[in-house]
């Protein structure tokens, strides 16, 4: 199957319990799978640069093959409830090769270390945690320090992960999970508002 479909081919689709795989150019199904995880709310899914679909929901996450649909890895996300999920990746260091040629050197994205690897980030209920994308494990864990009854807003580039929860904003080592900085974006004296965030660089990643 992954010989005959290129990873652009394909559309991932949650819904009704279950995750899909189709073909982008006539729709057909190539697998389908049950989620395993309990439900609480929406199947939140991400593909990062090394084909692994990560979905998350209900405080759980798994690792899938994108070409065929198996379970490389369980998460229990031990800790953080069984709320809803935001998840994104750092991306390994195969983007350095695959990314577009930019021609201005304002538009280059940042530089890549070639050991580095990608690390599944997961957030919710006010807690983060960094996923080993390769086993699974959980390699740190983060509490965001305003705003403990919200999902977190994330954004992961090559050296930070950027994380926004009520009025507060942090970047993190996405390695170790270690705060590099937190500001107050907001003066604002409710602390129960939803916060979403961009980057150019962490909304150009999808285009990779």
């Amino acid at each position: 199957m992954a010989s005959k479909l290129n990873r652009n081919d394909l559309l991932i689709v949650s819904t009704h319990s279950k995750i899909y795989c189709l073909d982008k150019n006539n729709g057909s199904r190539i697998w389908r799978k049950e989620y395993l995880g309990s439900m609480k709310g929406s199947i939140s899914l991400y593909i990062n640069d090394a084909d692994l679909l990560i979905a998350a929901a209900g405080g759980t996450a798994y690792g899938y093959d994108l070409f065929t649909g198996s379970v490389k890895w369980t998460n229990s996300m031990d800790g953080m409830g069984s709320h809803e999920v935001a998840v994104t990746s750092t991306s390994t260091n195969d983007v350095a090769r695959l990314a577009p040629d930019y021609e201005a050197i304002s538009d280059r994205p940042p530089a890549y270390i070639a050991s580095q690897k990608s690390v599944v980030i997961l957030c919710s209920y006010g807690m983060v945690i960094g996923v080993d994308s390769t086993t699974g494990q959980t390699m740190w864990r983060y509490r965001c320090p305003d705003g403990i009854q919200h999902m977190p807003a994330v954004i992961s580039e090559a050296d930070k992960v950027y994380i926004g929860s009520g009025r507060m904003v942090s970047a993190l080592n996405p390695k170790n999970g270690q705060k590099i900085w937190t500001v107050s974006a907001s003066n604002s004296v409710m602390r129960s508002c939803a916060m979403t965030m961009a980057t150019v660089w962490g909304s150009r990643q999808a285009e990779m």
